[in-house]
């Protein structure tokens, strides 16, 4: 008696070791997050030289609808007498959506675009610096409102990252607190029918001791293949007759 309650306490605090090991599952590796949107398509997820593919043929597609717009309907200037630029939209869009890479792509893109169409004319009463000061101004902006928002977008993209790493650590920590009392709990009960070894005490013979720890043994391997998901349960319903 006194020799298989310590087999069995030596198998409770190793996990059951000295039980067969169930047969290996093939564990899934989890999905790793490439790039600060989640997105669980592989489109959205590549990148090119750092800025996501999905990204490009946005900015690629934008300004080819806004260009053939222009051509169409408009007198090829780029809409530059309009207020507030269609392209404003593009670049605040995709900096927000994606970050600060994306942004600054959008907002260069957008210059190249602009300055490629036809310019407005230097007036006889302003100088070539003030001129050129004119033509530079919306792609300086687009370019500080990429990086501003891109990195606001990062930011927050991060912060929620880090939220996430916090809670699965409290799960973690909690996991970690509750099996330490319920595990100190049980093995202070098993400890408990040691006292029924004592045979000054207690009457029993080899029957009534299988009977007992073959129910504990049982138990004890149903919950730790609870753990494990790989393992299924064997109970099935079975009626007599």
């Amino acid at each position: 008696m006194p020799d298989r309650l310590n087999h069995l306490m030596r198998w409770a605090r190793k996990g059951g070791a000295a039980a067969e090991p169930p047969p290996a599952v093939p564990r899934i590796a989890p999905r790793v997050r490439t790039g600060l949107l989640m997105s669980g398509e592989t489109f959205v997820r590549k990148s090119v030289i750092g800025i996501r593919l999905s990204a490009i043929v946005e900015t690629v597609l934008f300004l080819g609808v806004a260009v053939l717009l222009d051509h169409l309907y408009f007198s090829g200037n780029r809409f530059w007498a309009l207020e507030p630029h269609p392209f404003w939209m593009l670049v605040a869009l995709v900096s927000v959506q994606y970050g600060t890479n994306e942004g600054v792509f959008a907002a260069a893109v957008s210059s190249i675009v602009l300055l490629s169409g036809k310019l407005p004319v230097q007036s006889i009463d302003t100088d070539f610096y003030e001129h050129v000061l004119h033509l530079g101004a919306r792609p300086l902006l687009w370019l500080v409102s990429a990086v501003v928002l891109g990195e606001l977008r990062n930011r927050h993209a991060r912060r929620e990252i880090d939220l996430e790493q916090q809670v699965e650590e409290s799960k973690k920590q909690r996991f970690r607190r509750l099996a330490k009392s319920r595990g100190d709990r049980l093995l202070k009960e098993i400890n408990l029918l040691g006292n029924l070894a004592n045979k000054k005490n207690y009457e029993y013979d080899q029957p009534d001791v299988d009977a007992l720890f073959s129910a504990i043994e049982a138990e004890l391997w149903e919950t730790k293949s609870k753990f494990d998901p790989g393992v299924k349960s064997e109970r099935r319903v079975e009626f007599d007759g």
